[in-house]
């Protein structure tokens, strides 16, 4: 399994994740985000940071 398929095992809900490394990619105007969570992934060494999508930035 990859890192993406492990991070939306965590979601809640309708709720949408995007890793640290999906946030440095995209500009800073697009998306709306939420605090940054520290998830527990199988296969990675460590913590990785997850941010919840809240919705588009008008």
């Amino acid at each position: 399994m990859n890192v993406t398929s492990r991070i939306e095992g965590q979601t809640h809900n309708d709720e949408i994740l995007i890793s640290d490394a999906t946030r440095q990619a995209i500009p800073d105007n697009i998306f709306e985000l939420g605090e940054p969570r520290e998830l527990i992934v199988k296969g990675i060494d460590g913590h990785i940071l997850a941010y919840p999508v809240l919705g588009l930035k008008s």
